[in-house]
């Protein structure tokens, strides 16, 4: 009975490390999934920040290095620009660790920093980019370029 006894603690032991061998295996693959928190609720404007988000057309780039997407978030208090990070979001890590070697060795030095956060290169822009700039018109060619976004081209009608 001893033996029986025995035997049904190392199955139970047994099971309960491949729970934990498991459990850590989808861990691991969620945090690296998770892009160090970057997700596209971030680039929505609030109190805090202004973003303009643009789809891009990688097609069209001869480097191979244009991202999908780009986000410029514009941080503000009051009508004062405080800090302007543009993120460059590309189809995983790989990608934008490449463009972001590419940026770092044939980019000017037009920035304060740059890294690269997952599948985003984020440049945050030196102070003198947005100095003469206000909340105000940061807000105002927003709107006009999300209006523009939205005007359909394709209607051929004279009117």
């Amino acid at each position: 009975m001893a033996e029986k006894s025995q035997k049904n603690k190392s199955i139970i032991i047994g099971a309960c490390v491949a729970v934990v061998v498991v459990v850590a295996i989808v861990l691991a693959i969620v945090f690296i999934n998770k892009n160090n928190g970057i997700s596209d609720s971030f680039f929505v404007s609030d109190g805090t920040k202004y973003v303009l988000n643009m789809d891009m057309d990688p097609s069209e780039d001869e480097t191979g290095y244009m991202p999908l997407k780009t986000h410029a978030v514009y941080y503000y208090k009051g009508d004062e620009i405080t800090s302007l990070e543009n993120y460059y979001e590309y189809e995983n890590n790989d990608a934008a660790k490449a463009a972001y070697d590419f940026v770092v060795e044939n980019g000017g030095d037009s920035y304060k920093e740059a890294s690269v956060n997952g599948k985003y290169i984020v440049v945050v822009a030196d102070e003198s980019s947005y100095a003469n700039t206000t909340a105000e018109d940061v807000k105002n060619q927003i709107e006009f370029i999300e209006s523009l976004k939205n005007f359909d081209l394709s209607d051929d009608s004279n009117e």
